[in-house]
C-alpha cells in the first residue's frame, strides 16, 4: 500500500531503526494509510510518550543495564510523559554477560519489578519488553504497567525470527490484545511483527489509537 510514495512498511522500518520496538503517535498514524480518524474518534487529549534508544549503551550484567535505562528515563520525567516505551528485550541489549533461557526469564522478572516501581513513582504507563514464561513456554513479550505500577496486560511477539524459534521461543497469537488506558486504547507490536499486515489490521479493528 502506498501513500504519497511512502509505504507503510518503509515508514515503520525507518521509525524502528534505532529501537527494537516502534512507537506511533498521532503523526505516525497520519502517515499510515487507512489510519486517519474522524474528529470524534481522536484521542481525548494530547498524549506525551517517552522512549529511548540503547545504541552505544553497554553493561556488564542485565541488572546493571536495567539500572542504566531507569536512570536515563529519570532524565525525561521532567516532561511528565503519560507512557514510556522501551526497546525489545531491553534488559539484555548491549549486555556482556551471556544468560541461559531460565536466567533470562528470571532477570526479566527482576526488570519488571523495577519498572513497575518506576511507573508507580512517576505516575505513568510503561511498555516493558522482556522474556516471559507460562505453562512451559517462553515468549518475547511486552508487559504493560498502569500509572499505579499494576500489570494491565502482556503482548507476545507473534512473528518470531528463525533464530528466536531455534532458541526455543514460542510465537504469540495472531489475535493481539489491546489495552485500555486513561487516554485511549493502545496496542503493541515488536520488531519483526511490523513486516506483516495481519496484526496491524486486527489492532485497527479493535480500536487501537496508539501502537507501540
Amino acid at each position: 500500500m502506498e501513500s504519497k510514495g511512502i509505504s507503510r512498511r518503509h515508514f515503520l522500518g525507518k521509525s524502528a531503526a534505532t529501537a527494537g520496538m516502534v512507537t506511533i503517535g498521532s503523526l505516525g498514524q497520519a502517515m499510515v494509510p487507512g489510519s486517519a480518524k474522524e474528529p470524534g474518534e481522536r484521542l481525548p487529549r494530547e498524549v506525551w510518550i517517552g522512549s529511548l534508544s540503547q545504541m552505544n549503551m553497554t553493561a556488564a550484567t542485565s541488572a546493571e543495564m536495567v539500572d542504566k535505562v531507569i536512570r536515563t528515563l529519570d532524565q525525561i520525567m521532567v516532561r511528565k510523559p503519560d507512557v514510556v516505551s522501551l526497546p525489545e528485550i531491553f534488559p539484555f541489549w548491549g549486555v556482556k554477560k551471556k544468560y541461559g533461557a531460565e536466567e533470562r526469564v528470571r532477570e526479566s522478572q527482576n526488570a519488571l519489578e523495577k519498572l513497575s516501581g518506576f511507573s508507580r513513582k512517576n505516575n505513568c504507563y510503561s511498555v516493558c519488553p522482556v522474556y516471559t514464561f507460562e505453562k512451559g513456554k517462553r515468549y518475547n513479550a511486552a508487559v504493560i504497567f498502569d500509572r499505579k505500577g499494576e500489570k494491565i496486560g502482556e503482548y507476545r511477539k507473534a512473528h518470531l525470527t528463525e533464530g528466536e524459534i531455534a532458541n526455543g521461543l514460542t510465537p504469540g497469537p495472531l489475535d493481539p490484545p489491546v489495552f485500555q488506558t486513561d487516554f485511549g486504547i493502545i496496542g503493541v507490536q515488536i520488531c519483526f511483527d511490523m513486516l506483516w499486515d495481519d496484526c496491524w489490521t486486527t489492532l485497527r479493528e479493535k480500536g487501537a489509537e496508539i501502537v507501540f
